[in-house]
């Protein structure tokens, strides 16, 4: 994870020109957080779930990958089996 040293670095980042706006920035939830939404959210299919919980990624043409292996190892983490 990294740090800002002051929150004007952090606004400079986000006003750069192309390519740098084309960037995308996915939190993904973990823990409690993510067992949480997906309680709350227990009609949704895997996909639309995972992306939902920020396990998807922008590559670079443009389109977006959900990252279903990560989601399903956070899962796994976050109930404790990490075997």
């Amino acid at each position: 994870m990294f740090q800002f040293d002051n929150l004007t670095h952090f606004r400079s980042f986000f006003s750069l020109k192309w390519p740098y706006t084309m960037r995308h920035f996915f939190i993904m939830l973990t823990g409690i957080e993510l067992i949480e939404t997906i309680r709350q959210n227990e009609t949704a299919d895997e996909k639309a779930l995972a992306k939902k919980c920020g396990y998807a990624t922008v590559q670079k043409n443009g389109s977006e990958k959900i990252l279903l292996t990560s989601f399903y190892e956070a899962i796994l983490i976050a109930k404790g089996i990490n075997d």
